[in-house]
C-alpha cells in the first residue's frame, strides 16, 4: 500500500492525530483503561506482528501506553471456555473502551459487553456474523474494521490456477471451530472449482500442533496447490505452514502477506498492517467523546496480491508477464 493509500485508509476514521489529548477519561481524573481480547496465546500474540502494530497504531494517534492510556491484554488461547471466562470479566471491570481481535474474541465480547464501548478489528464480515446491523450507524456502542474475505473465494483460486501451470488439486486448509466460516469457504471454493476444472478438498487444523498431520493428510490426496481459510489461527501458525507447504514443494495461496514474509508463495487479500494501526484512531475518537454507534464500521478499499518470487525459484516456478503484471509487490 503507498503513502497515499494509506492515508486515504487513515482518512475513513477521522484525523484523530491533529486532536489534543483532553481525553475524557482524563478530565476525569484518572488514565483511560482499553481492554484488549486477543484469541490465540500470549506468547504466540506478542510474537505475532499484529500486537506490535495494534501498540504502534495507539502511540501513532498520541495514545502512549502506560503514560496517558493503559492497554490490558487479555489472552483466550482459542479456548470457548475462556471466551466464556475473560468477556464477562473484562467487561465488568468496566474499562473505557473494548477491542476484540478477530471473530471469537468479538463474538465473545458482543454478547457480554453490555453498555461498555467496543471496537472490533477484524471481524471478516461483521453483518453476516450478526456483530452488527449496519455499517453507517448503529444504536449499540460498536464500531470497528470489518475484513472481508469470504467473497474472494473465487479470485483466490484464480490466482492459484494461473500461478500454477496444471493445477489440478487444491487443498483447503480450514478451521472447524468457526463453523460459519468453514462451511462458507467449502462451498465458496467448491463452487468456484467447478468453474476452473480444478478439485479442491478440505483439511482441518484446530490447534497450533496439527499443521504437520493436515500436510500429511492432503499429500496422500497427492494436493499440487493449498489454500488457506482465512481464519485467525492460521495467522498463529504462519511460519509452520509456510514452511510446511516449501517442504513438500506445494504453492501455498493465503488471506495475508505475513505468510509471504514467511515463505508462503502468495497471499491476496487487504493489507492487515493499516487495519491494526488504525484501531488507535478508532479508540482516540471515541475517548474524545464521539458515540461509537455513529463512527462508520471501516471497510477495506484496497486488495493487493503480494508475491514471494524466492519461493516461486525453489518451487520451479516461472510466471508469464501477464501475471506478473497483476502482482502488487514482489518479496525477493
Amino acid at each position: 500500500m503507498s503513502v497515499m493509500q494509506r492515508r486515504e485508509f487513515i482518512g475513513l476514521i477521522g484525523s484523530a492525530a491533529t486532536w489534543p489529548l483532553a481525553v475524557q477519561a482524563q478530565q476525569r481524573g484518572r488514565m483511560p483503561v482499553v481492554s484488549v481480547l486477543w484469541h490465540g496465546s500470549q506468547d504466540r500474540e506478542i510474537s505475532n506482528p499484529f500486537y506490535h502494530w495494534l501498540v504502534q497504531g495507539f502511540e501513532n494517534f498520541g495514545l502512549n501506553p502506560g503514560v496517558n492510556v493503559a492497554l490490558d491484554h487479555q489472552f483466550a488461547d482459542e479456548s470457548d471456555a475462556r471466551y466464556n471466562v475473560l468477556a464477562p470479566q473484562m467487561a465488568a471491570r468496566r474499562p473505557d473502551v473494548l477491542i476484540s481481535i478477530a471473530l471469537h474474541p468479538t463474538l465473545a465480547l458482543k454478547k457480554a459487553h453490555g453498555d461498555v464501548l467496543l471496537v472490533f478489528l477484524g471481524a471478516l464480515d461483521p453483518i453476516a456474523l450478526g456483530v452488527v446491523d449496519s455499517l453507517a450507524r448503529r444504536t449499540e456502542p460498536i464500531t470497528g474494521i470489518a475484513a472481508m474475505g469470504a467473497d474472494l473465494s473465487a479470485k483466490r483460486l484464480q490466482i492459484l490456477s494461473a500461478a500454477v501451470p496444471g493445477l489440478s488439486r487444491v487443498a483447503l486448509l480450514v478451521y472447524p471451530k468457526a463453523t460459519s466460516t468453514t462451511d462458507n469457504d467449502i462451498k465458496q471454493y467448491g463452487e468456484a472449482a467447478k468453474m476452473l476444472g480444478v478439485s479442491v478438498r478440505s483439511y482441518e487444523i484446530a490447534e497450533y500442533d496439527e499443521v504437520a498431520a493436515a500436510f500429511a493428510r492432503l499429500t496422500e490426496w497427492h494436493a499440487d496447490g493449498v489454500i488457506l481459510s482465512q481464519t485467525a489461527l492460521f495467522a498463529l501458525v504462519r511460519e509452520e505452514l509456510a514452511h510446511a507447504a516449501l517442504a513438500h514443494r506445494l504453492p501455498m495461496l493465503t488471506f495475508l502477506d505475513t505468510f509471504v514474509s514467511s515463505g508462503a508463495l502468495a497471499s491476496y487479500g487487504s493489507p492487515v498492517r493499516d487495519v491494526f494501526l488504525a484501531g488507535g484512531a478508532l479508540v482516540k475518537r471515541i475517548l474524545m467523546g464521539e458515540r461509537a454507534g455513529d463512527i462508520p464500521v471501516v471497510q477495506p478499499t484496497k486488495f493487493e496480491l503480494v508475491l514471494n518470487m524466492k519461493t516461486a525459484h525453489a518451487l520451479g516456478l516461472t510466471f508469464p508477464p501477464q501475471f506478473l503484471a497483476t502482482v502488487d509487490r514482489v518479496i525477493e
